[in-house]
């Protein structure tokens, strides 16, 4: 899987923290070579400068949080995208009410640049606590951030959307660690997805049987592989308080 020639990622985290350390540029470069940049953040760290953030998403954005049926949920959705506006205002310079963010046709956010310059793709993920967000130039980039719930159905979940290869091997591993690795796998699959552009339902097409019992052992290093025709790199990492980090990556 792969071949000489492929870059291999490396996952830099650049800010765990809000509001930003003074060792974090105002000014970000964009990542280089195969540099992938991680940025994380808990809602509560944000929730201080919700009147800000609020003013610098989108009309749209806004219509879409005042969907929300719960008030919760509105302000959440509002921090992680004005989060996300802040953050890649850094890479274009610019005001992050202007960061030109659009849909792409396979569903995946995408930043409209202009003729000339560095591509840049980015990926967004949360949970209930934090949001996750990962920005590369080389690759098309994938982000998801999962924190383990013991009231989430995960039997039913991967008799619906895994493989039968997949639930074999999450069999292999100790029954009192497979809730844990399910999550981690998931993490994985959902990255795939983002990287990728597409919906949930294209679960199924994202086998990942080959490398779960890597992950499963703690494996955190990028790892070669191929899906649905596409070579990736995946890689997993703890993340605070429980928290689980997976990033794919697609060398365009």
């Amino acid at each position: 899987m792969g071949n000489k020639q492929d870059v291999i990622p490396v996952i830099r985290t650049i800010s765990t923290r809000y509001p930003f350390p003074d060792t974090v540029s105002a000014i970000t470069p964009v990542p280089e070579g195969g540099e992938i940049h991680e940025w994380t953040v808990f809602y509560r760290d944000l929730d201080d400068d919700y009147e800000i953030l609020s003013t610098v998403i989108s009309h749209d954005e806004r219509q879409v949080a005042m969907q929300f049926k719960k008030t919760t949920d509105a302000r959440d959705y509002t921090l992680r995208h004005g989060y996300l506006r802040l953050v890649l205002g850094r890479y274009l310079r610019t005001d992050p009410a202007r960061v030109p963010l659009v849909t792409r046709e396979n569903g995946k956010p995408g930043i409209v640049l202009p003729e000339g310059t560095s591509p840049l793709s980015f990926s967004i993920s949360h949970s209930r606590e934090m949001v996750a967000l990962a920005v590369a130039a080389r690759f098309d980039v994938g982000i998801d951030i999962v924190q383990p719930d013991e009231r989430y159905p995960v039997q039913e979940t991967m008799d619906y959307l895994w493989s039968p290869e997949e639930r074999t091997e999450i069999r292999k591993v100790p029954a009192d660690r497979q809730r844990q690795v399910f999550f981690r796998a998931w993490a994985l699959k959902e990255a795939l997805l983002k990287a990728r552009g597409g919906t949930a339902m294209m679960m199924r097409e994202t086998d990942i049987s080959e490398i779960i019992g890597l992950f499963a052992a703690g494996y955190q290093d990028p790892v070669r592989c191929r899906i649905a025709g596409h070579r990736f790199f995946l890689s997993m990492a703890p993340a605070e308080n429980g928290h689980y980090c997976a990033i794919a990556a697609c060398e365009r």
